[in-house]
């Protein structure tokens, strides 16, 4: 089929970082609309360069940060040429959905390569004698992907996200502060809820979804409050954490609150009603899941 000078004028094509891959970028060929791409085309044209199959495309997404992502972009979002610094990346953070997908041997070379620069990078952390055994698994001649991959699934922090660097700043709301004002901390956001480390890895606080009643993001401030309500000791509490990564936290939040309500059908349903604008830009998450009955 020729193409015209004028449908050439409405395709561009956008950088994007592969899962695992640091050498060279996928170049993606998309159409464009006055000068902006929508991610879900995007999304669609790395499924056809994957051979993945479409429907799929929700356990993947496209993210700014690399390794240190600070936005998860929707599939509706439109992004403006040129942009510089996306990467394509796992999205799945429940290891029961995990183990049903990798029967798909594309999705499982994904998952088995983002596992695989997960630990390079750190994120992951195997025991000396875990890293032999999976060093094992990777030679050239007996490449042992599925094994790879269930030893990762064992490790402590597999399906969870971890920021590190997350400063607690003051709040004139709170009179007595669970966690230190200035200081430094690490945010671990997974399906068993949320954990607080402080910078020499000491657990200062955990959370499970069902503790959390709200949640609040200030894009332009770049924080993130977490609104506690701990049940083994009753003890509330107002958590405002600044990071560049907040945006992205918040992404990881709905993603896996939506996880949870999938997994029991008398869970609650988000509506419109739950999310609140409030008068200084910040948006604000009633948690439908807050429930001390359900607290494990």
């Amino acid at each position: 089929m020729e193409v015209t000078g004028t449908e050439l004028q409405n395709l561009a094509v956008v950088h994007v970082w592969d899962i695992g891959n640091t050498d060279a970028p996928l170049k993606v060929t998309v159409q464009t609309v006055d000068d902006e791409v929508k991610v879900d085309s995007l999304l669609k044209k790395i499924c056809e360069i994957k051979d993945l199959n479409e429907k799929y495309k929700k356990h993947f997404c496209i993210i700014s940060g690399g390794d240190r992502p600070v936005k998860k972009y929707r599939p509706a979002d439109w992004l403006i040429l040129p942009v510089k610094g996306l990467s394509f990346q796992k999205w799945c953070f429940n290891l029961k959905t995990e183990k049903k997908l990798i029967s798909e041997p594309v999705i499982a070379e994904l998952f088995f390569s983002q596992a695989k620069h997960d630990i390079a990078s750190g994120k992951l952390k195997p025991t000396a004698e875990q890293l032999q055994t999976l060093e094992e698994c990777l030679h050239p001649e007996f490449l042992a992907m599925d094994q790879y991959l269930s030893i990762c699934q064992t490790l402590p922090d597999y399906c969870t996200v971890t920021i590190d660097a997350c400063q607690m700043v003051p709040d004139k709301r709170v009179k007595t502060m669970l966690l230190t004002s200035a200081s430094f901390y690490s945010i671990s956001l997974s399906i068993n809820g949320l954990k607080i480390s402080s910078e020499t890895g000491d657990i200062t606080l955990c959370a499970q979804w069902y503790e959390i009643y709200s949640w609040e993001l200030n894009k332009e401030e770049i924080t993130l409050t977490f609104y506690v309500h701990l049940k083994h000791n009753n003890a509330k509490s107002i958590l405002p954490f600044k990071s560049e990564q907040c945006d992205f936290m918040a992404s990881v939040i709905m993603e896996l609150i939506t996880d949870l309500q999938a997994e029991d059908k008398n869970a609650p349903s988000f509506h419109i009603s739950n999310i609140k604008q409030l008068k200084d830009g910040s948006t604000l998450w009633e948690n439908v899941l807050f429930d001390h009955d359900k607290v494990q």
